[in-house]
């Protein structure tokens, strides 16, 4: 026997461009659904984690801790982590009266792994500026992982002088 179905709908991951293609190949026949967050400024029903679920809770954390400066550190021209800074932002502005929330948006490509060059010495030069002790948050595990190491470079302590949070629960970054 030969399974015949027509196309009912398309659950579609990978680079944007990709997505931009198969949208405008089969998004006026079958639903098309994104599951990464770069599509979220397009007419594409996207799944994705829930920002504003995140938010809350490491609002709260950080804020328990004393904290009440912060600095996420997210990917330009990312629409998913906009959005996880502006949640983020809005959260800690609803449970403070004052704080300080800056932002540091870096090319995704742009891996900044503990130097002090490019990207890495934007982050450690906006750290020195701020207030301790202060709350980092990076978009993801991976760019926390470069958060950590700037901060030693920076002259800084975990979890004395600053403390990073990280939002993916990567198996590869949770155990730091």
């Amino acid at each position: 026997t030969r399974f015949n179905a027509a196309l009912a709908g398309i659950v579609v991951w990978g680079k944007t461009d990709a997505i931009k293609r198969i949208y405008a190949r089969y998004g006026a026949t079958v639903p098309v659904i994104s599951a990464i967050g770069g599509t979220l400024d397009l007419p594409i029903p996207t799944l994705g984690g829930d920002s504003a679920a995140i938010a809350g809770p490491i609002a709260e954390h950080l804020i328990t801790q004393g904290l009440r400066d912060f600095i996420y550190v997210g990917w330009k021209h990312n629409p998913a982590s906009r959005w996880r800074g502006a949640t983020l932002r809005a959260a800690f502005e609803a449970r403070l009266d004052h704080c300080s929330f800056s932002l540091l948006e870096i090319n995704r490509e742009e891996r900044f792994w503990g130097t002090d060059v490019g990207p890495g010495s934007a982050f450690i030069r906006l750290v020195r500026r701020s207030t301790l002790p202060l709350g980092i948050i990076g978009a993801d595990d991976q760019v926390a992982a470069s958060c950590l190491s700037c901060v030693e470079l920076a002259g800084l302590k975990v979890p004395q002088d600053v403390a990073v949070v990280g939002v993916d629960d990567n198996p590869l970054f949770v155990h730091m």
